[in-house]
């Protein structure tokens, strides 16, 4: 009866390892999958910021080039301030 009730036992251990290993793999896989949504997800902002960054220098620049001659140092007396 001692090596049977062992057996059970290790039966019992044996199963409780494995379903903890495998909540382990689960949860570190987990992680791992929300690291890359992140990383994707904060490059797409960079993204955009840098599109957005890029038009609005090109309205600036198409504003400048629209100003007659000298308008643009004009511009920047009327406008400065320290």
């Amino acid at each position: 009866m001692g090596v049977e009730m062992f057996e059970m036992i290790a039966v019992w251990l044996g199963t409780v390892v494995v379903a903890v290993l495998g909540a382990v793999v689960a949860y570190l896989r987990g992680q791992s999958k929300g690291k890359d949504a992140g990383k994707a997800e904060e490059q797409a902002r960079q993204t955009d910021a840098a599109l957005q960054a890029g038009k609005e220098r090109a309205d600036v620049d198409q504003g400048i080039n629209r100003l007659p001659d000298g308008g643009a140092a004009e511009r920047l007396r009327d406008k400065w301030t320290r």
